[in-house]
């Protein structure tokens, strides 16, 4: 840890890949959460690099520990098709909801660094700090062209947001590769009515893969596909109320 900035540190209970809940001590610093076995120790058991996950609380998860008191658990989730679970546990619950917000900023700003060094959108790091704003319900990025590494990491960071109602993406050049994260995105999100991904390259493999996070969805009203790839010919606005 020497020369790194520590945001945050402390004891928690991890699991991941089912595996039985162990308590370590993590520190989180300049975009990475790292677990020791002791807080003396100098060389990490282990580490991530946060802008390949999201951050998310697990109210249906319960622990199999021996350490009474870590029950307040949220998860990192992977954003690549393996989906890979990091859960993590709290003592309390004003710890727990602590670590998240310590963990969403690092994220946002991981996200921002990573995009520049790749040079991706311009655009797209205003949108992922505004998430912020309890008061954002819309989001309109209409014709800004997003690469399948930004639109993978925006869709991480809109998987648990609460006020976003609105989604307009139209003409960002998002092709079928780019709904199996949107998919992923509808089946977790619990806020979202209106989403727009007219003038799209989206055929019938990108619908295909929608329908799957439509099915599990429980708050979209209307979702805009006109102008898109896909075999029907007649205008696509579908779950209209």
């Amino acid at each position: 840890m020497d020369g790194e900035q520590v945001v945050k540190k402390g004891w928690l209970i991890k699991s991941s890949a089912g595996r039985r809940y162990k308590k370590k001590f993590c520190v989180l610093q300049e975009g990475q959460l790292l677990w020791f076995r002791t807080d003396n120790d100098r060389e990490p058991e282990g580490s991530i690099v946060l802008h390949k996950y999201h951050v998310r609380e697990s109210p249906e998860l319960t622990a199999d520990t021996d350490d009474d008191g870590f029950a307040s658990l949220f998860s990192l989730v992977s954003l690549s098709l393996k989906r890979e679970t990091i859960t993590l546990g709290a003592q309390t619950e004003t710890q727990k909801l602590s670590w998240i917000e310590a963990l969403s900023k690092a994220i946002n700003v991981e996200d921002y660094i990573h995009l520049c060094r790749k040079k991706e959108v311009e655009p797209l790091p205003p949108v992922m700090a505004a998430l912020h704003n309890s008061a954002l319900s819309t989001i309109n990025i209409d014709n800004t062209k997003l690469t399948l590494d930004a639109f993978r990491i925006l869709c991480g960071r809109l998987t648990n947001n609460s006020t976003v109602k609105t989604l307009s993406m139209s003409g960002c050049g998002l092709a079928d590769g780019f709904m199996f994260y949107f998919a992923d995105l509808l089946a977790e999100n619990l806020t979202l009515k209106n989403v727009d991904l007219s003038n799209n390259h989206v055929g019938n493999m990108g619908v295909t893969a929608l329908v799957q996070g439509i099915f599990v969805n429980i708050s979209l009203q209307r979702l805009n596909l006109s102008s898109t790839a896909s075999a029907t010919k007649e205008p696509k606005s579908w779950l209209s109320c």
